[in-house]
């Protein structure tokens, strides 16, 4: 049966213990973590504790996993994923020998496993694990989702709701761009497509021409609508074209509809990443703005409902949009940044690992 394998080093790790309030922090690497499609995960005997329900009372040893932490909510392919843990005894005696293990429940492989001497009442330690996610073949060799990592200890102690904590962690395969349009958020020098607004605040956006097909540009037209609240809106957006130009769109701010339809006076040259327009949005509502781009109204192409971009002969090229249709290009203030992108392939729930 071919199973999941992890390759692990954990050269010099020194877990020094501490007491009361003296924090002390080990290094444990993992140099890869390679998952072959399989069955079952490999036989440990670490157990993880059952749901809460025991007497919470601490009169022997109480070890508890009191952080269980990830560098990241979402991890790509060639990047490092930091799972940092902290192990307390809470308990007013000291413990035994245990393990801490962290947990891919579904699988059931335990991608970490260190094994302690015991900890004093009131001692602790701390330790990080790195993961590699390996960026050759990578649809084979982690499967995109969101992963439920668990990490726990085998001892039975005063204290069972205390044993185990949770993390969710999404890997995701990503791609560069096609030739596509996309508006998104200018802040601190990354283009986003989330962020959180203050009423009367500015918020800059870009319009970016991504991998275009053509070297020179004379134009385009796109368009977006605004969505929340009641669906009018007191927040206005100035659009500042990336060359002096001519814009005859006509928008409707107060219905929350954009149009701009613009000639450059002199050619644009083109970039991997092309900034058509820069975006001022004056914040001047309560409630939380999706954006979503989409073709001009009117647009020189009646049947088409994508951008289009000039190209130096005056044809016109239709784009694509980055973001999956039915999905905003940015959000303002969201309760959950939902916005998705056809070349970001990822997945927010499975079922299983295995397919």
């Amino acid at each position: 049966m071919e199973i999941l394998s992890v390759i692990m080093s954990a050269p010099g790790s020194a877990w020094v213990h501490r007491n009361e309030s003296v924090m002390v922090v080990s290094r444990m690497t993992i140099l890869a973590l390679v998952f072959i499609i399989g069955g079952c995960g490999q036989s440990d005997s670490l157990l993880f504790a059952p749901e809460p329900g025991a007497s919470k009372a601490r009169i022997g040893a109480d070890v508890a996993i009191s952080a269980f932490t990830a560098s990241s909510e979402v991890v790509h392919p060639g990047e490092v994923l930091d799972l940092s843990v902290t192990v307390v005894n809470w308990g007013g005696q000291p413990s035994g020998p245990f393990s801490v293990g962290i947990l891919e429940p579904i699988s059931g492989v335990f991608l970490a496993r260190k094994d302690l001497p015991g900890l004093a009442a009131g001692a602790g330690v701390s330790g990080t694990v790195h993961f590699s996610v390996p960026a050759d073949k990578f649809s084979v060799a982690v499967i995109p989702g969101r992963y439920t990592l668990i990490c726990g200890h085998n001892l039975v102690d005063a204290d069972p709701a205390n044993d185990r904590k949770e993390v969710i962690v999404e890997v995701r395969e990503f791609s560069p761009p096609g030739e596509t349009m996309e508006m998104y958020i200018l802040e601190n020098e990354q283009l986003l497509p989330c962020s959180n607004g203050v009423f009367l605040g500015h918020i800059v956006m870009q319009v970016v021409y991504h991998n275009p097909s053509i070297s020179i540009i004379r134009g385009f037209e796109c368009g977006w609508d605004l969505a929340g609240g009641l669906g009018t809106f007191n927040s206005s957006v100035e659009v500042s074209m990336a060359l002096p130009g001519v814009d005859v769109g006509v928008s409707n701010p107060r219905d929350g509809n954009y149009n701009v339809i613009c000639g450059f006076y002199s050619p644009l040259p083109t970039s991997t990443n092309t900034v058509l327009a820069t975006l001022d949005l004056f914040y001047l509502d309560q409630f939380p703005l999706d954006l979503t781009m989409r073709n001009s109204l009117p647009s020189a192409d009646p049947q088409n409902s994508r951008p289009i971009v000039i190209a130096d002969d005056l044809s016109d090229v239709v784009v694509d949009m980055r973001h999956i249709p039915g999905f905003p290009s940015v959000q303002i203030n969201p309760a959950d940044c939902i916005v998705e992108y056809a070349d970001d392939a990822s997945f927010r729930k499975i079922s299983s690992l295995f397919r």
